[in-house]
């Protein structure tokens, strides 16, 4: 069954930035869909930006040791999968639950503010 025109990737098409979802044990892989929910103020924003633009986030696994500084900005793995959001249901107090279709592997260059 062929993926919707909105859940395909065009590589040549992609700025190369996007929205970096790090979590300490989640892998994502492209061609998958990744059911997810988001409660995490920081998190629903980067959702809410995502949602209001290109619905792009990378799936990042974070870097061995990242216990120390979960709440700053922990190191993360350099190999990511983008994922484009397929569906969303927002909740009460601003939590959503998703689903997160991969579309290809990436490598994180630099992470910007």
């Amino acid at each position: 069954m062929p993926l919707p025109d909105d859940l395909k990737f065009d590589a040549a098409s992609f700025s190369g930035v996007a929205r970096l979802f790090p979590l300490p044990n989640l892998v994502m892989f492209p061609h998958v869909l990744q059911p997810l929910h988001i409660f995490e103020p920081r998190y629903r924003a980067l959702l809410e930006e995502a949602l209001d633009d290109d619905r792009l986030i990378a799936m990042a696994v974070l870097a061995p040791g990242w216990e120390a500084d979960y709440e700053g900005c922990p190191d993360v793995c350099p190999v990511a999968c983008l994922g484009r959001v397929a569906t969303h249901q927002r909740l009460d107090e601003g939590r959503y639950n998703l689903l997160l279709a991969g579309l290809a592997r990436v490598h994180i260059v630099e992470e910007l503010p």
